[in-house]
């Protein structure tokens, strides 16, 4: 970083113009921001952990009832294999008697 400096100050001493270059790069880098920027960037970052929050909650809300909707069919299918009736007999012909 110190052969960056003399390089842009001459002979180790950070010149006025070697100090606005650094400053042009830091910005064009990225590295340097404006304060609006920075709170935008806090803004959309706090939406957006609320948001995740919102999905987590909801996703968890829908496990719990799925969850509750499996256990209820299970019960349901139980029921109905209980509920079986006994398999129906054919009529049968009368015997014997008169023709």
């Amino acid at each position: 970083m110190n052969d960056f400096l003399e390089g842009l100050g001459g002979g180790g001493a950070l010149t006025t113009s070697g100090l606005l270059l650094l400053v042009v790069l830091m910005v064009l880098r990225g590295n340097l921001v404006t304060r609006r920027q920075l709170d935008d960037q806090r803004q959309e970052t706090a939406y957006w952990r609320a948001a995740h929050g919102v999905e987590v909650e909801a996703r968890q809300q829908a496990t719990a009832q799925v969850t509750d909707l499996l256990e209820q069919g299970k019960t349901t299918a139980a029921l109905i294999r209980s509920l079986r009736l006994p398999p129906v007999e054919e009529p049968r012909e009368p015997t014997g008697g008169t023709s």
